[in-house]
């Protein structure tokens, strides 16, 4: 189901209180409730989603984790009076992450996976709700990325040699970003791996937001308790959005979101993230 421009403005504007509300933090191992407008979030943060000016478009809501999956119905609302999104609590408010299509009551995977960063797997497993399937094909996080690389593609590599040796097609043509060039493979509509090349011609830095995961077990998807659990002590700035390892002169980088791995950088950067040092 295809959602007009005018109908998810109308959406976000009745939805504003609801931004403002608190995280949910109810357990994730509860029951799914039903699919009834009854089924609100449940403790303070139902009460405060049926508190805020047209709660009546909420059909259904369900919190776990720091994500929201939210049903909404009304003549004002999509093409066929419903419309259904997921939400992300980040920097005190809540912030939508897709608006998606769906599929005979079910949201459908592969337009929740067009969306740059939304980890689709996750939110599959999160919210039994919203129906996704994920094929059998799906590809998973056999790839390993390390502070010198991904799979065969190491640093060091000409352009031409981590075309041959990157683990996932290089879709793009290569462009330039600020300094360095870079190549760029898609994964239904969003980059699952970066190369960053310098100036000297030879990749310092990759970038991985899907089906990767470091030595130690850490993906995009993983959590920060995982992630301080997988490193230990070698683990700096944990309690940070970018916490991060060091080999040698190399790091590795895990941008979070919510306490949730969103991308990992790894290469030859001092600090901050791999894209830091193209500008």
């Amino acid at each position: 189901m295809q959602v007009t421009m005018a109908s998810a403005q109308r959406i976000l504007v009745a939805l504003v209180p609801v931004l403002a509300l608190a995280a949910c933090d109810g357990p994730s191992s509860l029951p799914a409730p039903a699919a009834t407008p009854a089924s609100q979030c449940v403790g303070e943060q139902g009460a405060a989603l049926q508190s805020i000016e047209h709660a009546d478009a909420i059909r259904a809501s369900y919190c776990r984790e720091g994500f929201a999956f939210v049903r909404f119905a009304g003549p004002e609302i999509g093409v066929h009076g419903t419309q259904e999104a997921f939400f992300a609590w980040k920097d005190g408010r809540w912030q939508d992450i897709a608006w998606g299509e769906t599929s005979r009551g079910a949201f459908v995977y592969e337009s929740l996976r067009q969306h740059e960063g939304v980890d689709a797997r996750r939110l599959a497993t999160l919210f039994p709700e919203a129906g996704m399937t994920v094929a059998p094909d799906e590809p998973g996080f056999s790839v390993v990325v390390r502070a010198d690389g991904i799979g065969d593609l190491k640093l060091g590599m000409t352009e031409a040699q981590a075309r041959a040796a990157s683990p996932f097609p290089l879709k793009q043509e290569s462009g330039r970003t600020g300094t360095c060039t870079t190549l760029v493979t898609e994964n239904a509509g969003f980059p699952a791996l970066t190369v960053l090349i310098g100036r000297d011609g030879t990749v310092f830095a990759v970038s991985v937001t899907d089906s990767a995961q470091t030595a130690e077990g850490i993906h995009p998807a993983s959590t920060r308790k995982e992630l301080v659990a997988g490193y230990g002590d070698r683990l700096r700035a944990a309690d940070t959005d970018l916490p991060y390892v060091e080999q040698a002169d190399l790091r590795i980088a895990f941008q979070l979101m919510n306490h949730i791995v969103a991308r990992i950088d790894a290469g030859r950067f001092a600090t901050g993230t791999a894209a830091a040092a193209c500008a």
